[in-house]
């Protein structure tokens, strides 16, 4: 009886856990409504913001998370971007996090203000017992600052404050040994020192100076007052009550209360909404590229992430290992364009660092991304055309990659602009080209598959960048547009394009009108109607007879029956056969195979013609 009891008892504690499992999830949802068309976002800052938080449904029931700063880019990124924003209304109570995480926080407050919405902060005070910096340094981002008339604010500067434990060690007769690499390199001093040496004063003022700087910039800019002014002000803090008025730092003394009655007067018809609600309903955004964000956080140490109850580190522990998984995930994702690495650590092991900035590397040349003004150091392929000219007799073709395709291949963020970028590319492609056409190449071929896609871009611009990149060549100049290697992700997109794939209909007739001499396209077991090489009348045409998506080596006949084909469209004397793009991801016996039968079914129809 008494384990029929007890079998009763754990069942009924199952059926309590799910059901308050399911109660929670109802709660979620109908605390859920549709947003109002007019609404105004509330935000607290209090207590630490962690990097990212777990989503947390039985912390939301209890009462609030754990703010993150993921949530609260979230939060003011799509509230700049909503129209149905009005304004932000900010308490803060602490900023639990360093002079960056500070700084991220005023830039996405100014962004919501630069969009037209206002922006208003209130605190009920500013470092009471202790430093108000960070606290105002947030707050003075915003359009307006309101504190309690009791408050304090107390931006009084920053300083540093560094232990040495060396004396204790003497007098425990105990002597601590860390390796060190220079000067400048002042963890071990902690251990090793009475007190600051010379190179760790200097650098320890640096770091002030310029954290000191940043921070009277900043709120300079937002009160309308000078670097120095605010300095000024530092250096006869800290005010109380209405000196902090009086000062120009603090727009009004009012309680919460009487904040948030003058905020709703303002906004009679909108409707009050906290982050996670904001976040539930707003619905994710998704804009532009895809940007894959790893974060690391905690003392960098090998092995995976967690806490560490060492005493020297303490804390959480950026692993090398969970590090550099995340990396290798995000190379094995396809459609990332960009990888955005956020690191929160006083630092750590160098064997771990170096483990994780290597798996960075192997990433970092799959996804390439343009950070500043690009540039041509020194020539890349010219000492390639050079040997390639010594080695043979017979007319030889080089190519290149084209500026729309190099854009549309990588991320920028410098220029923000695909035009502007493939210009200063169709420069630096130029530049390349002379040379290797100067080392006695005959033609030069820009491969742009990329004309196969962006259409509206190919006629504003994506034509006249490639001739850009081909002005004033002496030698003959070539476009290559085709349909991509024999790879995945290209086999699945053209099952998406239909029985007939007509895409040069948009680019032929520009690119006969161009300065570019030959046109390179793919034919050969595609759905490409033949009879649109007609539309490149002039030019002349490289038709695609080698299938480079398999293995199968064609015969001469198929090759020869593709030419064939061609010859109702375009004259004999403009007519060269080519493989269909490049061969790099097929092996190289099957690449030559490919190029023999290339060859024999081209002087098929050679002697074809003879006859004839």
């Amino acid at each position: 009886m008494a384990k029929a009891r007890t079998v009763f008892l754990g069942a009924g504690c199952l059926l309590v856990v799910f059901g308050f499992i399911i109660m929670v999830v109802l709660v979620r949802g109908l605390a859920a409504p549709s947003l109002p068309r007019e609404m105004v976002v509330s935000l607290r800052l209090a207590g630490p913001i962690a990097e990212v938080t777990a989503e947390d449904p039985f912390a939301e029931l209890m009462g609030d998370q754990a703010t993150s700063l993921s949530n609260l880019r979230s939060v003011l990124n799509r509230a700049a971007e909503d129209d149905r924003v009005r304004g932000i209304r900010l308490r803060i109570d602490s900023i639990g996090g360093g002079f960056a995480t500070a700084q991220e926080l005023r830039s996405l407050i100014a962004r919501v203000g630069a969009a037209g919405k206002w922006t208003a902060a209130y605190m009920d005070t500013a470092g009471e017992f202790m430093p108000g910096n960070l606290v105002y340094y947030v707050a003075s981002a915003c359009d307006e600052v309101s504190m309690n008339p009791q408050g304090d604010l107390n931006l009084i500067g920053i300083s540093s404050r560094t232990p040495f434990i060396r004396g204790t060690f003497d007098k425990l007769d105990i002597q601590a040994e860390f390796p060190g690499r220079g000067d400048y390199k002042t963890a071990r001093f902690m251990y090793t020192e009475t007190e600051f040496t010379p190179e760790q004063e200097e650098m320890t003022g640096w770091l002030i100076d310029s954290l000191m700087e940043q921070m009277t910039v900043g709120i300079g800019d937002s009160r309308g007052m000078t670097a120095e002014e605010v300095r000024n002000l530092i250096d006869r803090a800290p005010f109380i009550g209405e000196e902090s008025v009086e000062a120009g730092l603090i727009d009004r003394l009012e309680d919460w209360g009487s904040f948030n009655e003058r905020l709703d007067e303002r906004e009679p018809n909108a409707r009050e909404i906290g982050v996670r609600a904001y976040l539930h309903q707003s619905g994710k955004v998704h804009r532009g590229p895809k940007i894959a964000v790893v974060t690391g956080v905690g003392a960098i140490m090998r092995g995976a992430s967690g806490e560490s109850f060492n005493p020297l580190l303490g804390g959480e522990i950026m692993g090398s290992e969970t590090i550099s998984k995340a990396f290798r995930d995000v190379g094995k994702t396809p459609g990332v364009e960009a990888v955005v690495f956020r690191i929160d650590s006083p630092g750590g092991s160098a064997v771990a660092s170096e483990i994780i900035r290597q798996e960075m590397a192997r990433v970092a040349a799959e996804v390439p991304v343009v950070v500043s003004e690009v540039a041509r150091k020194k020539p890349v392929y010219v000492d390639d055309a050079r040997f390639l000219r010594s080695e043979t007799d017979h007319p030889v073709k080089f190519t290149l990659p084209g500026p729309m395709t190099m854009v549309d291949t990588l991320y920028d963020d410098y220029y923000r602009s695909r035009e502007k970028l493939a210009w200063e590319f169709a420069k630096i492609l130029n530049q390349e080209a002379r040379g290797i056409a100067a080392a006695g190449v005959d033609v030069i071929q820009f491969d742009e598959p990329a004309f196969n896609v962006f259409f509206d871009e190919v006629r504003d611009w994506g034509v006249k960048t490639l001739e850009r990149a081909a002005e004033g060549l002496p030698c003959k100049t070539a476009v290559h547009i085709c349909y991509g290697y024999g790879i995945k992700e290209n086999t699945e997109w053209k099952k998406t394009l239909g029985s007939e794939w007509r895409q040069y209909e948009e680019t032929f007739p520009l690119l006969r009108t161009s300065k570019i001499d030959q046109v390179s396209l793919e034919c050969h077991n595609s759905k490409v109607p033949i009879a649109l090489i007609e539309l490149l009348e002039g030019k002349d045409v490289l038709v695609g007879a080698i299938d480079v998506t398999t293995d199968r080596v064609e015969t001469p006949e198929e090759v020869a029956e593709t030419v064939r084909k061609a010859l109702a469209f375009v004259a004999p004397e403009k007519l060269f056969p080519c493989t269909n793009c490049g061969m790099v991801p097929l092996a190289r016996t099957v690449a030559r195979a490919k190029l023999k039968a290339l060859a024999a079914g081209a002087a098929m129809v050679r002697k074809e013609l003879a006859k004839s």
